[in-house]
């Protein structure tokens, strides 16, 4: 599960007692953890949670080090404090359609879109010239960077995680969530990685 915190800290817990403070590139749905965490030890740790409270360990990157250890507290309304911030739960959105033009604007005042119908199906304009932090899956089977290319197909969201498909056989997958002001039964603004799209207002 995973848990965001103001400016889009993170904080995602896995069945394992593993945690870690990355954004989980790509979405949790396939997501490897051992791989990750092999690349980046320092932002992880074991936690142990009960009754609302507990810790996370962090391993010492030197031996003298002193063990880093912060102190967790989850509230009754799903709200988690550590390290001084305060995060809220996100919803995993496992099955949500979305139907309508979300879109975003860049510093040069360029609107990109991207079409969803609760059918499945989407259009996108080429949201990824707008998000260099996006992958895609190759034809190698390797994660590289976004080609920005347009096109449509269909798409699925579980466990923050929208994979789009598309009709030229590209599939992209990023981490998925709802703004804290939408709702499953109105995820009018989203955040594919750490950038927000929104239906006009």
């Amino acid at each position: 599960m995973s848990y965001i915190g103001l400016n889009y800290h993170y904080a995602t817990f896995f069945p394992d007692r593993s945690f870690t403070a990355q954004l989980p590139e790509g979405g949790l749905e396939g997501y490897d953890e051992a791989a990750v965490r092999q690349r980046a030890p320092v932002y992880w740790g074991q936690y142990e949670i009960s009754g609302g409270h507990g810790t996370i360990v962090f391993p010492k990157e030197r031996p003298a080090d002193k063990q880093r250890v912060w102190q967790v507290t989850l509230s009754a309304d799903n709200r988690l404090a550590m390290d001084g911030l305060t995060y809220r739960y996100l919803d995993p959105c496992n099955g949500l359609r979305l139907q309508g033009v979300y879109q975003r604007v860049d510093s040069r005042d360029r609107v990109h879109t991207i079409l969803f119908t609760r059918n499945g199906q989407f259009s996108d304009s080429g949201i990824g010239n707008v998000m260099p932090m996006r992958k895609m899956w190759n034809a190698k089977h390797q994660w590289v960077a976004d080609d920005g290319l347009p096109g449509i197909g269909t798409y699925s969201i579980s466990n923050n995680t929208l994979r789009l498909n598309y009709a030229d056989g590209r599939v992209k997958q990023m981490f998925f969530f709802l703004d804290e002001k939408a709702s499953l039964a109105n995820p009018w603004k989203i955040a594919l990685e750490t950038y927000e799209f929104s239906l006009p207002q």
